[in-house]
């Protein structure tokens, strides 16, 4: 985790996001990129021949608050003894955010509140994790701070993407006090890796796991998986995104969105 990427000004306030960041960095000795984006359909207008135009005072308003951003994070980072910089870009956030995530370990954002104007960032967030060439780490908005050596939890089904969450936490996993594997049969789950093979797997760089199974209530994993990882109270979840097409799974309330909407831990995301 050695390069850090941040989103800042997405609506959620940014200091809760800066100090987990420093945390993070002092950790793993990161170097941490704030990147602040502007949308540019929230300023710019077409008109029925095909133009595109802005108002000046529209593009006045969104470099004051870029300005401010960069203030807010060089004011946030002047005072911690980690390497930084500020970057801003223009455009579909997801799109920037998947760019300029080709050269970085770990992407930082916030998770939607359950508050009604956060609602819109459960399909960012999730396509986020789609499309960030690093795994996304998806924080609580109330969130003050990150403890790399907490303890850590894993939701496994044995996927390809549950997969790739692990080996892209490995960094996390190895720092963590302790780590719990929790594993659950789904109804109709085509994905048969024991998570024995996945304990062999952490033993060899070093992670002893505790291999627990998520009793499913009702036939509903969501809500049985969520409960299960709230009771450990863990520093963060790893898991997998999207295991099925992502329009399924938001219409059917799957498992990401639920850990993303409901969980008030930090979820660590790859697909």
């Amino acid at each position: 985790m050695k390069t850090i990427l941040i989103e800042l000004g997405a609506g959620i306030g940014d200091d809760g996001l800066l100090d987990c960041a420093a945390d993070l960095a002092r950790a793993f000795g990161s170097y941490v990129i704030g990147l602040h984006i502007t949308p540019l359909d929230a300023y710019v207008s077409l008109d029925p021949f095909g133009g595109a135009y802005a108002l000046p005072s529209l593009l006045e308003a969104a470099d004051e608050q870029e300005n401010k951003a960069r203030e807010a994070f060089e004011a946030a980072m002047a005072n911690e003894s980690i390497s930084w910089e500020f970057r801003s870009g223009r455009g579909a956030a997801s799109s920037v955010i998947a760019e300029q995530s080709r050269f970085v370990d770990l992407v930082l954002v916030a998770k939607p509140g359950r508050e009604k104007q956060y609602h819109g960032r459960i399909g960012h967030v999730g396509e986020l994790a789609l499309t960030s060439s690093a795994p996304v780490l998806a924080l609580p908005p109330e969130s003050r701070s990150f403890d790399p050596l907490g303890r850590a939890v894993i939701a496994w089904n044995g996927s390809p993407e549950a997969s790739a969450a692990v080996r892209a936490a490995l960094p996390m996993l190895t720092k963590a006090s302790e780590v719990t594997v929790l594993t659950a049969e789904e109804p109709g789950g085509k994905w048969d890796v024991p998570s024995l093979e996945l304990e062999k797997y952490l033993s060899r760089h070093g992670i002893k796991v505790a291999l627990e199974v998520v009793i499913v209530t009702d036939g509903d994993l969501p809500s049985s998986l969520l409960r299960e990882v709230a009771d450990r109270q863990p520093a963060y979840l790893v898991m997998g995104a999207y295991g099925r097409s992502r329009a399924r799974e938001w219409l059917l309330g799957g498992v990401t969105r639920h850990m993303l909407l409901d969980l008030p831990v930090p979820v660590l995301l790859a697909h």
